[in-house]
Parts: structure tokens; sequence; C-alpha cells
């Protein structure tokens, strides 16, 4: 029997993966938890692990989705996979007993699934260590992997907005300049803008044929490629299209653009952050 997702998103942080996150649950042959990042093999990993988000964050969407049954389906398809039924016992399953792999496996039960094509998208598992990639080859050798990649300076100042203005509840001007450089230089936003030692680690671990990559920069120059190669990589039907308000909208992607850069922050990206050159 199948055990587990057939496909995992690992990234980048703020490379899209929310954008792509909509694709996949828009297409009838690919099934989707209602929850994006389930933060499993990252909180398990002892290099990269994260809080488990179970009951703060993950707790009170799920709770937010109960109380708001009237969501436009064609906005959240995600939350519409499976029926009300479905759906609780799915979090019955997820918020209840200890995170082994076990229990994450139970996640993608069929009576969920239904037989489609089933993954997660967790953008903290592009960090992962080989040995919990290794992990995840045992529980599946046929595993496929999603990867979206951005211009590293581009990437962290994104991340650095998220960080001070949405999680923090900051206003921008209220951030100094100390700040930012201090939160630049920190090894976690150098780590996770690191495509050439996040290609390094994953090309070593998997076969190419199994890991897709990605880039930012085709959500908005070439958005119904980009999905028909998603699609056509995991096997699904690549002559489907989502509706085009899922792909033309840029989810997420516009925030840090309203923020202009101070001269001394632009200077370090720059310099700490260069253009690195990727071919997909």
């Amino acid at each position: 029997m199948r055990r587990g997702p057939d496909f995992l998103g690992i990234g980048m942080e703020r490379a899209g993966t929310s954008w792509l996150f909509a694709q996949l649950a828009a297409h009838p042959d690919i099934w989707v938890p209602p929850l994006k990042e389930l933060h499993f093999w990252d909180v398990i990993d002892p290099q990269a692990r994260q809080y488990e988000p179970r009951y703060n964050f993950h707790l009170k969407a799920r709770l937010k989705h109960k109380l708001a049954p009237f969501v436009r389906q064609e906005n959240r398809p995600e939350l519409y996979l499976n029926s009300y039924m479905q759906n609780l016992k799915w979090d019955w399953r997820y918020f209840t007993g200890a995170m082994d792999e076990g229990w994450y496996q139970r996640l993608f039960d069929p009576v969920f699934t239904g037989g489609r094509l089933s993954g997660e998208i967790t953008p903290y598992y592009a960090n992962i260590t080989p040995e919990t990639i290794a992990r995840i080859e045992a529980m599946n050798s046929n595993m496929r992997y999603l990867l979206m990649i951005r211009d590293p300076a581009s990437r962290v100042w994104s991340a650095l907005i998220y960080h001070f203005v949405h999680l923090g509840k900051r206003g921008f001007s209220e951030i100094t300049d100390d700040e930012m450089l201090s939160w630049l230089a920190a090894p976690l936003a150098e780590t996770r803008s690191d495509i050439v030692g996040i290609l390094e680690t994953w090309q070593a671990a998997v076969p190419d044929e199994r890991l897709f990559l990605g880039k930012f920069e085709d959500i908005e120059a070439a958005p119904e490629t980009l999905i028909k190669s998603v699609y056509e990589f995991l096997g699904a039907d690549s002559t489907f299209l989502p509706p085009s308000h899922l792909y033309q909208t840029k989810i997420n992607a516009k925030m840090e653009e309203h923020y202009k850069i101070p001269a001394r922050v632009k200077a370090f990206l720059v310099e700490h952050y260069p253009v690195v050159s990727v071919r997909t």
C-alpha cells in the first residue's frame, strides 16, 4: 500500500511557494492538505529544527476556516478537496498524536487523497540535512521534489519585510538600518538564501529527474509555461490550466516592493547576496 506523499515542495522561502500551492490545489489530479506548510521534516531535523506549529498558528488557521465556511472555492481550492466530515477527520489526525513518520504518513491516507497525487509544501525543507533527506527517500524512493528559487538579495529582502512588518507588526519607518543589517548578517538569513548550498545538498541526495527547479521570476514572466512544467513533472494532466485569477496573482510577492531599501542596506545586499546563475 502506498504510504505518505508523492511529492514535496521544499522551498525556497519567499520564492513563490504560496503561488505554487494554489496551482497544485486547483488541479483535479492532485491533493494537498488544507494547510500549507506541515513542518514535519524540518521540525525533526537536528539542523533545521523549527518550533512545532500545530497548536498555535495552525490551530488558529483551521478554526478560522471552520468559522468562515463561505470562503469562495475558486480562491481557496485546498479547503474543498474533501467533504466537511473528511476535513474534520483530517484535522483530528493532524492535531492529535506524536509527530512521527507514522503520524505524517497517515495525513496522506487514501481516504483523503482519493487516489490522487498527493503532497505538501514547506519551504524550510530546503535546508534540511542529507540524513533527513535519506529518511524521506527511505519512506518513498520515488518521491518528487519541487524547488522554487529566487535571486538571493530579492529573497532575503522579502524575508526581512515579512519578519519585521508582518510577523513583528512594526511600521517600516520604525526599523533602523542597524536592525536590518544585523538581521541580514545572521546565519539563518544567509543559509536560507544560499542557492548554491541548497542545490549541492539536494542534487547530491536525489537524481535530477526527481528534482524540479522553477524560477520565481517566471511566475510573472511565463506563468502558464511554469504551471504546465510542474504538472508534467508530477505526472498530472499538463493540459489543465487553473482559473487565471490564481496564476495571474503573485501571492505574497509584491509586499516588499512598497518599501524603499535604505542605501546602507542596499550596499550590504549587493556585497553579501550576489546574483547566482542557475539553469532550470
